[in-house]
C-alpha cells in the first residue's frame, strides 16, 4: 500500500465521514480507492474501476473459467457499479486517459488528485 494509500484510508476512517460506504473485503478493496469526492450528502470513496475487475479477478481464484478477467468484470458491473447503498454510495470511475469510448455531452468526469475520472454509476448528487 502507498502512502497515498494510506492517506485515503484515513480521510475514510475519519469521524466526520460518518456513513460513508466503503466495499469489502477492505483489505483487497481499500487499495482500488483514488480519491475522496464531496457530495451534498457527504463525503463518499472514489474506486478505480480497473483496479476493481484486477482486484476481484484475484480474488476469484476458484473459478475454472478460462477468461476471469470477463468474469470478474462482469462481477464488478452487476455487484459494485450496479449497486445502489443509499446517499454515500461509493462512485466507480474509469481514468479519462483509459476511455476507450468517447465521452458524451453529459458525462460526469470528476478531477482528483491523480487525474480525471469519468463516474460509471451517477446515482446522485454528484
Amino acid at each position: 500500500m502507498t502512502e497515498m494509500d494510506q492517506d485515503l484510508i484515513d480521510i475514510l476512517e475519519d469521524p466526520r465521514l460518518n456513513g460513508a460506504c466503503v466495499y469489502e473485503p477492505r483489505d483487497r478493496l481499500d487499495s482500488c480507492i483514488v480519491g475522496v469526492y464531496k457530495r451534498p450528502s457527504g463525503c463518499v470513496a472514489v474506486y478505480d474501476y480497473d483496479l476493481l475487475v484486477t482486484t476481484n479477478a484475484a480474488m476469484m481464484d476458484d473459478n475454472t473459467s478460462e477468461d476471469l478477467m470477463c468474469d470478474a468484470q462482469e462481477w464488478v458491473d452487476f455487484n459494485t457499479v450496479g449497486a445502489y447503498l443509499g446517499p454515500r454510495t461509493p462512485i466507480v470511475a474509469i481514468a479519462l486517459e483509459n476511455c476507450v469510448d468517447a465521452i458524451d455531452e453529459g458525462e460526469h468526469i470528476i478531477n482528483l488528485e491523480d487525474g480525471d475520472y469519468v463516474v460509471l454509476n451517477p446515482f446522485n448528487d454528484i
